[in-house]
């Protein structure tokens, strides 16, 4: 007879109670309570705590068995990646499942949990169960959101799981404005262990990402359940202000052509060209042009940038990479981008007036480097032109991260949108630069950089603040059409048939889908797109 049967036959025989048969009743006892009041107590850099065996060692594998019986689906957004329960747990009828369930959320273990931590809680049920296999991860966070009080994971994992395999809770500090500021303690992921821990603004945590490729889904992956105890929200204070970067305006230069010439590929630097770039990026206000700088300065600028060392750029909450070390080079690179001579460039091939900009270089390395939307982010209420120019060695594939991707803001309750909300999605390649036109509240972010990645994402990011349209009538259409002083016959030019066999511009193919201009168009074919 197997486990499961027995465990059925126990409960249903009257032999013993549901909560007998699953929870492991040593945590009952007066010493044992007093030593998880302790340890929770004393948890730092928050109040946490972990209690091994949580379970009856015979209950956990029918339990392990009938969750991956379940269906799962892929959840994927800039915080996470992961594998979740089609349906939350609250209404599986899966016997162990159910059990667990019944034995959570009972009287007796709320009343042991408030006794552990004092923090009255309500019968809210509240819990999931997720897979973790390679690539998996869920970023810093701080769990904070309607009610919820206490966070748990029961871990399932293999009793062989180690820290070198990914998967372990990070906890982070905090600053004096309540931001993570690095990791303080890491909790490795036991089988049939218990971790809980108190959620307040500050209970900054993350599950990193998993790396052994040997575990999968029935084969002794991150297995866990997890969920929140409710109780009385608690006051959350206004949290801090991303603020805009300082800008500056376009710096003049002397010999416009000759310094274009210095830095660009010769076929983006002819009027015929930039004429051909400004139809294409009309299109979907959003373009990349391959080969973009000189192969020299590519493998300048490449090396520069690959140097150890440089500065980490936080907070973990919104964004984890390193500025590279200052040289010569760089310098100059970000010189050229913040110029008049480069500006006039750009607003010769998108038509969009910039009035002033930021720029800076970024290194993303794998397992570390990624950028998280926040309701913080200042810039982000403003349209603005950005420019990115990517220093990776080869092409990367979509599971090694590490591509910018450009989506519809959150929704009212304010949970990340997932895949149905992307608008464009730019993937690294190397020298290509990336030329996006977003409106304002338009979300934006780098997806985390995997473990096996071809290594770093290296690359110059520029923001540019441009001038909003002037526009008149009562349907709100422009007062103009993109690239007013062009002439009808430049505008139109190769807009038929063989447009896109132009061979000197090359437009690279990162480019995932369309911009929320054409989108529109599409859902309201009668009326013309807003033009810029």
């Amino acid at each position: 007879m197997c486990i499961r049967d027995r465990y059925q036959r126990r409960v249903r025989g009257g032999r013993a109670t549901v909560m007998e048969s699953v929870l492991n009743h040593q945590h009952f006892a007066p010493t044992k309570l007093d030593a998880i009041c302790q340890s929770f107590k004393s948890g730092a850099p928050f109040k946490h705590c972990q209690v091994r065996d949580f379970l009856e060692e015979g209950f956990v594998e029918t339990l392990e068995r009938e969750l991956y019986k379940l269906k799962y689906m892929e959840r994927d957004n800039d915080l996470y990646q992961f594998m979740q329960t089609k349906d939350d747990l609250r209404s599986c009828d899966a016997p162990a499942v159910k059990a667990v369930r019944e034995v959570l959320y009972s009287q007796k273990v709320r009343s042991l949990l408030q006794k552990v931590t004092g923090i009255e809680l309500n019968d809210t049920v509240d819990m999931s169960a997720a897979v973790y296999q390679a690539g998996s991860h869920l970023l810093c966070h701080d769990d904070e959101l309607d009610g919820r009080r206490i966070a748990y994971i029961l871990y399932l994992v293999p009793d062989d799981w180690t820290e070198a395999e990914g998967g372990v809770l990070d906890l982070y500090s905090s600053d004096d404005r309540g931001l993570p500021t690095s990791i303080a303690k890491t909790v490795v992921p036991m089988r049939n262990s218990l971790t809980f821990f108190e959620v307040s603004p500050t209970s900054w945590h993350q599950v990193r990402e998993v790396t052994t490729t040997k575990r999968g889904l029935g084969q002794g992956a991150r297995l866990s359940i997890s969920g929140w105890f409710h109780g009385e929200p608690i006051a959350r204070p206004t949290p801090p202000v991303d603020s805009i970067p300082r800008m500056q305006a376009p710096t003049s230069a002397d010999t416009a052509e000759h310094q274009l010439a210095d830095w660009l590929d010769a076929r983006y630097i002819s009027a015929e060209s930039r004429a051909k770039v400004r139809r294409r990026f009309k299109r979907e206000w959003c373009i990349e042009l391959r080969d973009f700088l000189r192969e020299d300065k590519f493998r300048e600028i490449q090396t520069a940038m690959l140097a150890t060392g440089g500065d980490v750029v936080g907070p973990a909450n919104w964004r984890s990479y390193l500025h590279p070390p200052r040289t010569e080079c760089l310098d100059g690179l970000r010189g050229f981008i913040m110029s008049q001579v480069f500006v006039q460039w750009l607003t010769e091939v998108t038509s969009v007036e910039v009035l002033e900009g930021c720029v800076e270089a970024r290194q993303f390395n794998p397992g570390q480097g990624y950028t998280l939307v926040h309701d913080c982010e200042e810039i982000l209420k403003h349209e603005s032109l950005d420019v990115v120019l990517c220093f990776v060695e080869d092409q990367w594939e979509q599971h090694h991260g590490g591509y910018i991707n450009y989506g519809e803001p959150a929704g009212a309750d304010g949970e990340a949108v997932e895949d149905e909300g992307d608008l464009v999605t730019v993937f690294p390649m190397p020298n290509t630069i990336s030329i996006v036109l977003r409106e304002s509240n338009i979300t934006r972010f780098v997806k985390l950089v995997s473990h096996d990645a071809p290594g770093p994402r290296i690359d110059i990011a520029a923001t540019y603040m441009v001038k909003e349209s002037e526009e008149d009538g009562e349907d709100g259409e422009s007062a103009q059409e993109p690239g007013s002083g062009e002439s009808d016959t430049d505008s139109e030019e190769g807009e038929g048939e063989g447009a896109d066999s132009d061979a000197d511009v090359e437009v690279g193919a990162g480019v995932k889908r369309a911009m929320m201009t054409r989108e529109a168009q599409e859902a309201n074919p009668t009326k013309k797109p807003k033009q810029r």
